[in-house]
């Protein structure tokens, strides 16, 4: 019998450790007592003091550890102060006002209060009546003026910029007044939520956000306590929790950083992203029509039980308070919808935002498989802006992580990017009656559009031509000088959209015929290009004519248009004996000379470069003792000199 009720008591002892620990533990009961049990009874701290009003006054001067009774008045609904001394309590059978810190009170108003404030200073003062009045005092309580009726009213308080909001409603709903006129006149919200709300606490960091707590227990609208939230000062209003009433008692208190809701049954809730997720810290719970809790700091809350014990925690219930600015980002996600081009980029940018504050954007990366395609840049002290850069026509992905003010948000990214655009010209023939100028010859697309430049490959054949030349922003690019074919560049300038079968463009030649016939101009192996990537190319090469008819001053014209003056050439040393160097007061590139004796007779050919720092050298050792001609052969034309050869 001995050994079975062993064996009960250590199962029962296992069962007992492996039960989860509450975090009630993280909470020290300072007070055992201290005030009555059951409904009713505020907090209030200010600049260093903490006040408890509940049968009696009780303060606290070390932030809750230990307490006194500083005080007697009738059981209060609420007590607030505007600093150390003057404070103002709403009760049962009035309302008291205390100019020493709470030691003594004098009653300065009739009539059972459920809420009393001071506005911007001791001197103004405002009551909440049960029966919905708002009453407005200017000499500190001397005389009153009724400012406001509502078929009930429940709170009221004062916020940072100066203004006085209250809560009051009937069973048609509840709405928040605001008042910028020192409590005078008063303007309703348009949202409207279940009016048996106690309390409501105003944001830390934006004033236009309000938690409320609709504990919805005397006067019950339907079966749920409720914690709302409002951004915008009533106007619309979101129902955060939801429980089967009775739950809530009421009260909130707000930290910078936090937001404390006690409930009936389950301790304290909490919220750390202003008043949008709530979760219980455990903690005293205490009975409905409540405001017996004061938060301190973030970590150092107070709150009484339904027993009138008094506790406290410094570190949030266990679960310390890390402050936060309230990083958010918009938009939350970015989605770029239309189809990009390869070597096109499209951007969007993102507000970075602080609840608390402008953040400070530390850092930012992207990741993901697309992560290369996408480019985050800073555009402001509070704005990322990110980049797309597709390569072909897929979809991509990848997530942007911003770190700001020591928090981080991820925003995932989405792109389409497009087929990369194929383009097909064509040109039409040109024809020149001068002696040589300018000539346009038209690029015609058979695309609808595409984006980019166009570096065009020029062709021709220079036994047909004496010289052509083409342009590139303003600077002359030369073809070759080779009697065969030869190349130069023309830059096209980017398209414009919808360009189908029209003109888009030029490429423009200075071109000299040697004869009066025509000349076929391919432009041939160009491609569109964007920071030196390709991004299309064309289909086949396109042909232009160009006709023109010979002139006696082509040459000259061809050779002034091509070097800005006439080239001046001689042969040293003149007369020659084994050698000769031709020499030239310009760059002609590559030429050919010939060499004929005085019969007509060509005895030598050959090709090199001819420039200032580059003489031609003619071998003359072999040739007899006589007179040649001397034949140079360029692309602008040709030059023609005399030679004398003694051996």
């Amino acid at each position: 019998m001995r050994l079975s009720v062993l064996i009960i008591l250590v199962m029962l002892t296992s069962l007992t450790l492996a039960l989860p620990i509450r975090s009630e533990a993280q909470w020290k009961m300072v007070a055992p007592n201290l005030v009555p049990a059951g409904s009713n009874g505020a907090m209030s701290y200010r600049d260093g003091r903490l006040w408890l009003a509940k049968g009696s006054v009780f303060r606290s001067d070390d932030l809750g550890i230990t307490w006194a009774k500083v005080g007697n008045i009738v059981t209060a609904n609420d007590i607030q102060f505007i600093d150390a001394s003057n404070g103002i309590a709403a009760c049962i059978n009035g309302t008291y006002i205390t100019r020493n810190g709470g030691t003594t009170w004098k009653l300065a108003s009739v009539g059972a209060a459920l809420s009393a404030c001071f506005i911007g200073s001791p001197m103004v003062a405002a009551i909440a009546y049960s029966s919905g009045v708002i009453a407005l005092s200017t000499d500190a309580g001397a005389s009153w003026k009724n400012v406001v009726q509502s078929p009930a009213s429940f709170y009221i308080t004062t916020s940072r910029d100066g203004s006085v909001l209250y809560f009051g409603g009937d069973q048609g709903g509840g709405f928040l007044h605001r008042s910028t006129d020192m409590g005078a006149t008063w303007v309703a919200s348009a949202g409207a939520i279940d009016f048996d709300s106690f309390t409501f606490g105003v944001d830390s960091c934006q004033l236009s956000r309000v938690v409320l707590s609709n504990e919805d227990y005397i006067s019950p609208s339907d079966a749920y306590s409720q914690l709302f939230l409002t951004t915008d000062l009533g106007a619309t209003w979101t129902n955060q929790v939801s429980r089967n009433h009775p739950f809530f008692c009421g009260s909130i208190a707000v930290s910078p950083n936090a937001v404390y809701c006690p409930s009936i049954t389950d301790g304290i809730y909490r919220s750390v992203d202003h008043g949008v997720i709530w979760t219980s810290i455990g903690g005293p719970s205490n009975t409905y029509d409540t405001r017996l809790i004061s938060a301190i700091t973030d970590n150092i809350i107070v709150a009484t039980d339904s027993e009138g014990n008094v506790w406290r925690t410094t570190n949030s219930g266990g679960d310390s308070v890390v402050p936060r600015i309230g990083l958010s980002v918009q938009p939350l996600s970015v989605n770029f919808p239309d189809t990009v081009l390869p070597c096109s980029d499209v951007s969007m940018g993102l507000a970075v935002l602080g609840l608390c504050g402008t953040p400070s954007i530390d850092s930012f990366s992207i990741d993901g498989a697309d992560s290369l395609n996408f480019v985050a840049i800073p555009s402001r002290g509070d704005s990322v802006s990110v980049i797309f850069l597709p390569t072909s026509a897929r979809s991509y992905a990848a997530r942007l992580h911003i770190f700001a003010s020591g928090e981080e948000q991820t925003i995932p990214l989405s792109a389409v990017g497009g087929d990369a655009p194929t383009v097909t010209f064509t040109t039409a023939d040109i024809s020149n009656d001068t002696i040589g100028g300018s000539i346009y010859v038209p690029i015609i697309s058979s695309s609808q559009s595409f984006i980019g430049d166009l570096d065009f490959a020029v062709r021709y054949d220079t036994t047909m031509l004496v010289y052509a030349g083409s342009y590139q922003a303003g600077r002359q690019i030369d073809a070759t000088t080779a009697r065969w074919v030869g190349f130069a560049h023309v830059l096209f300038p980017q398209a414009a959209a919808s360009m189908k079968g029209n003109v888009a463009g030029y490429a423009v030649f200075h071109i000299y015929p040697k004869d009066s016939s025509c000349t076929s101009v391919i432009l041939d192996s160009f491609v569109i290009t964007q920071s030196s990537e390709i991004c299309a190319i064309t289909a086949s090469p396109i042909i232009s004519t160009v006709c023109g008819k010979l002139g006696c001053g082509t040459p000259l014209i061809s050779q002034f248009t091509r070097y800005s003056k006439i080239p001046t050439l001689r042969i040293i040393p003149n007369p020659a004996s084994t050698y000769a160097l031709i020499h030239s007061d310009a760059d002609l590139g590559e030429v050919t000379i010939e060499v004929f004796d005085a019969l007509g007779k060509l005895v030598s050919r050959s090709a090199t470069q001819l420039s200032p720092n580059h003489p031609a050298l003619i071998s003359t050792e072999l040739f007899c003792t006589g007179t040649y001609q001397v034949r140079i052969l360029s692309g602008d034309g040709g030059y023609s000199l005399n030679l004398l050869q003694l051996k």
